[in-house]
């Protein structure tokens, strides 16, 4: 009975948490034309998504490697930014030819820095597989950095 009573306690707890594993896929997201957008609709390859801030000297310094990234992997893999502090998307629009940004820039929703582990130092680097699901997280910008985005990316192409 003891064993019954525990594991369906530990059923009703843990349940939720794995349904909610993968809530981020259907949070609205919005492109700088307003249309609402998830990351659900981008599954069937591989997703590398940059959290990044318009304050962020470290981000600004990350957009070379993402560019680069980007393009070299650009029929194998989606990338995004997702900024996480602009709303406006004429302010965001500037701030991106400024820094050079060649991929394509979400505004981040209001949830967004709540999941993937949590988002609380930028830039953030997160790398899912084709079925949406987290493969790896990459706090803050090292000297390695591409080369460890690249190394699983690669993986996940294989």
């Amino acid at each position: 009975m003891r064993f019954f009573l525990v594991t369906l306690i530990l059923l009703l707890f843990i349940r939720p948490l794995v349904a909610d594993e993968t809530k981020y896929l259907n949070l609205p997201f919005r492109t700088l034309e307003g249309k609402k957008v998830t990351l659900a609709e981008l599954k069937g390859k591989p997703v590398l998504l940059e959290f990044w801030a318009s304050w962020c000297f470290a981000c600004t310094m990350s957009f070379a490697h993402t560019n680069k990234i980007a393009e070299k992997y650009k029929k194998q893999i989606y990338t995004i930014g997702i900024n996480t502090d602009v709303e406006d998307p004429l302010e965001l629009k500037d701030i991106i030819e400024e820094n050079n940004i060649k991929f394509p820039v979400w505004i981040n929703h209001q949830e967004g820095n709540f999941h993937f582990g949590g988002i609380s130092s930028l830039p953030t680097f997160i790398i899912l597989d084709k079925n949406g699901k987290l493969v790896k997280k990459i706090v803050g910008l090292k000297k390695d950095t591409e080369s460890e985005i690249e190394n699983q990316l690669k993986k996940l192409l294989q």
